[in-house]
């Protein structure tokens, strides 16, 4: 396997320190090609590294890591897989993060091998949240205006459910019995019907319409 090539943009150094030994330690495929510490430092590192994965932090000195998320999609699009890296962001700081761009989103205090998990999932192509990031959207999906669903049919349903589910589109194509090439075209589709920019904006609007459940959780109210 290639090696998955990660710069980690973090302003406390234990921090930096510690994700570049337990990566590296747990997974001879991971390589850390560079480290900042705030959102000026990361686009100056761009200019002459090219990640396959950042993980951002979100307060940051200087630049915070909404601000730096979205001059990088500005500039580069969609060339690096984004992975927020956050203490315990509000529901919102996660949604506009999401619309931002972000492909995923761990707490601090993960573990190593959710970490791990994390990273395989955006590097894969699919979008990565924890259950309490999830429970936290579908607890607030009531603050948001419900949209019609009537120009959705069941494929589309089912591609939303298992983008929720965090499926690349080899898996969605396994179960859904299609080619990978007809997931994609649903996808493409979906991106204009949910008014999407990325897979992260479908997911959180199959979240705030009902079209993916979470099984309960009282700690996050849900219904």
């Amino acid at each position: 396997m290639e090696k998955i090539r990660i710069i980690i943009a973090d302003d406390h150094p234990l921090m930096r320190s510690s994700i570049h030994e337990n990566l590296t330690k747990a997974n001879p495929n991971i390589e850390i090609i560079g480290q900042c510490c705030d959102g000026f430092e990361l686009l100056d590192l761009l200019k002459f590294k090219k990640p396959d994965i950042i993980i951002l932090d979100v307060e940051m000195p200087r630049m915070d890591g909404l601000e730096v998320l979205k001059l990088i999609r500005e500039k580069y699009g969609d060339s690096f897989k984004i992975l927020i890296f956050s203490a315990n962001s509000s529901i919102y700081t996660n949604l506009k993060l999401m619309q931002l761009g972000a492909e995923g989103i761990i707490y601090k205090g993960s573990s190593t091998d959710d970490l791990m998990d994390a990273i395989y999932t955006v590097y894969k192509g699919s979008v990565h949240f924890n259950d309490s990031i999830a429970f936290k959207m579908l607890a607030n999906s009531h603050n948001f205006k419900k949209a019609s669903l009537s120009e959705f049919n069941d494929n589309d349903f089912e591609i939303l459910r298992l983008l929720c589910e965090q499926k690349n589109a080899v898996e969605m194509a396994e179960e859904l019995n299609m080619s990978i090439h007809t997931v994609n075209k649903h996808r493409s589709s979906l991106l204009g019907k949910t008014n999407s920019h990325n897979l992260a904006g479908m997911v959180i609007f199959a979240i705030q319409n009902g079209i993916y459940s979470l099984p309960k959780n009282p700690k996050y109210n849900t219904p």
